[in-house]
């Protein structure tokens, strides 16, 4: 890992490139034993604030496109995130905004969940490794490996975007930089 974390990540693999294939998941499921006599049944818990009914409701499109049964659960965020931190649900939206990989990891390891919805001895070893790793780059590595371990081997969490921001930035204006979601301007100048 020498450059951009995100970028990399999806480079290595293809990761995060998952197609729309309706075919594909009709497919899955009937080899699980769904079909339209016995078809899979979810609830799918989000918070009301914000895009989550937006999301719920192409969420629920696509999945009953494969004959997806979905029952949404809208709860008043203090609920929804005392019923997530409790792991009462099936499916969840949930959404992280860090500034480093580990961060955003490390809240998967079985330690910094209440409840844990993932506990992973495997997983939380790559985090730990991650953590004492003696270089950024290792570190990195090994969370490029957890990441992918945690996404594509276990699929304990479904990555379904990731929102963007559009930022207007002066000519004049240099040395801001951008940390996760957050921009930094300890360091900007104004060179007007």
């Amino acid at each position: 890992a020498s450059g951009d974390y995100r970028t990399e990540g999806d480079n290595l693999n293809d990761a995060y490139e998952l197609a729309y294939d309706p075919e594909g998941a009709a497919e899955l499921l009937a080899q699980a034993g769904y079909d339209e006599a016995n078809p899979l049944h979810i609830v799918y818990r989000y918070s009301n604030s914000g895009n989550n009914a937006d999301l719920a409701t192409i969420l629920q499109e696509q999945w009953s496109a494969v004959g997806v049964e979905v029952d949404f659960s809208a709860l008043e965020s203090g609920v929804y995130w005392d019923q997530f931190d409790q792991g009462l649900f099936e499916l969840c939206r949930y959404g992280l905004s860090v500034s480093h990989p580990i961060t955003g990891l490390d809240v998967w390891t079985t330690g910094m969940q209440i409840v844990p919805a993932v506990s992973d001895e495997k997983f939380d070893q790559l985090m730990l490794d991650a953590k004492w790793a003696g270089d950024v780059d290792e570190a990195l590595n090994i969370c490029h490996e957890a990441e992918e371990y945690l996404v594509d081997e276990m699929a304990y969490i479904v990555p379904l975007y990731q929102p963007k921001n559009s930022i207007l930035v002066q000519k004049s204006l240099s040395g801001y930089e951008l940390h996760g979601s957050t921009l930094y301007w300890g360091y900007c100048t104004n060179n007007k």
